[in-house]
């Protein structure tokens, strides 16, 4: 671990993560009207999301072996240019073939800065930072979450439709692409591993994945269909469903945002993670039978979960932190694609409001196994 924080690193990881954070969250909002544009049925049309997630899968699983013939920023600058060149090609497609093409690309770039951006933190901040520096890097997320539905909002109140506002958000990636170039190489030490690897490694990542991946599904699931769940359930206009969807993301961020200001001391990573999953499982269930005020409300308990898993995770596999960051972020994009075609035929056979219940069962799953801690007697 370094001495003293390398701030380009932070600032690139930050910039990075807003990149994709801006990027995944456009196509959500523009679902809806992808669907209906190239006439495809909601199962059809979760390949928007299931191939970039699958593909993302395996570029993560990739990440660390990359990392070995290419430098950690030559890794971020192809996963920022894929991210570009896919979303582009979006705003041409014609059908469900060059839908899955052009999902792929972005996977490709997906799956690429989806992991190496925390690793950039991993190797630019101290021990005694990097629980901040993780929660504020994730802030970064769910403010470009923020940011992403009302600019999507603006552009359609300017007349731009889907294809022409794909236009505008493939331009972004170019300018976390440019940054780069201001950096230096420094020494990647988060992947060394402290002899071989445990017998157990593989099964205790893939209890941690579980773990996290169950809530990860649940924060995908309503991101990229709440607009389509108050358009469907409650009539509501694709403007005013992306201002609660904004809403959701602006409680998200002041949820990140704390914990980045704020250390915490005296709690620890696993009791941020079972208290934020507690009371989020509560917001959601409320926001699906009550009013979807609370769906948004929500995105203030879910807010820390992530950041605080990550460096959750680089304490119990300290030996290998890239590794075990590579295999659950990978195992977390697998999950996703299985999640999206399911919910997909779950929406287009039962309806949206039955696929949402699924939410409040994966951060349930996801609390069961934090408070288990299988990975506990192995790992330390």
């Amino acid at each position: 671990m370094r001495s003293a924080v390398y701030i380009p690193y932070i600032i690139f990881g930050y910039l990075s993560l807003f990149t994709l954070g801006l990027l995944d969250n456009a196509r959500g909002p523009y679902f809806p009207d992808i669907a209906s544009s190239l006439d495809l049925s909601d199962t059809k049309a979760s390949f928007l999301f299931v191939t970039t997630s699958f593909v993302s899968f395996l570029m993560g699983r990739t990440v660390p072996s990359l990392m070995k013939k290419l430098s950690l920023l030559n890794l971020l600058r192809i996963g920022h240019f894929s991210m570009a060149a896919g979303i582009l090609s979006m705003a041409w497609i014609t059908n469900l073939t060059t839908l899955i093409v052009a999902a792929a690309v972005f996977g490709i770039g997906f799956g690429t800065v989806n992991v190496a951006q925390n690793v950039l933190i991993f190797d630019g901040a101290t021990a005694s930072t990097k629980r901040q520096l993780l929660s504020g890097l994730h802030s970064f997320y769910a403010l470009a979450s923020l940011f992403s539905p009302l600019i999507i909002s603006l552009l359609a109140s300017e007349g731009l439709d889907w294809r022409r506002g794909l236009i505008f958000f493939s331009a972004v990636p170019l300018l976390a692409f440019v940054y780069s170039f201001f950096c230096q190489e420094q020494e990647h030490t988060s992947g060394r591993q402290r002899g071989d690897l445990p017998a157990q490694f593989r099964k205790d990542v893939l209890a941690f994945g579980l773990g996290l991946g169950f809530y990860v599904l649940a924060e995908v699931l309503l991101c990229t269909r709440m607009v389509l769940f108050l358009e469907r359930e409650h009539g509501l206009a694709i403007q005013v469903s992306a201002i609660y969807l904004s809403l959701f993301f602006v409680f998200m961020f002041v949820g990140r945002l704390l914990f980045t200001l704020v250390k915490f001391k005296n709690l620890t990573n696993r009791d941020i993670i079972r208290v934020s999953l507690a009371l989020s499982t509560v917001c959601f269930v409320l926001g699906l039978i009550i009013s979807p005020l609370f769906l948004a409300l929500s995105g203030l308990f879910m807010g820390p979960i992530f950041g605080v898993s990550i460096d959750y995770s680089s304490q119990i596999f300290s030996y290998a932190a890239t590794q075990a960051l590579s295999s659950v972020l990978a195992l977390q994009a697998l999950a996703i694609v299985c999640m999206h075609f399911f919910v997909g035929f779950i929406t287009e056979h039962f309806g949206i409001k039955n696929a949402m219940l699924l939410g409040p069962l994966f951060m349930g799953l996801s609390f069961l196994i934090v408070q288990l801690e299988p990975w506990k007697k192995r790992s330390h």
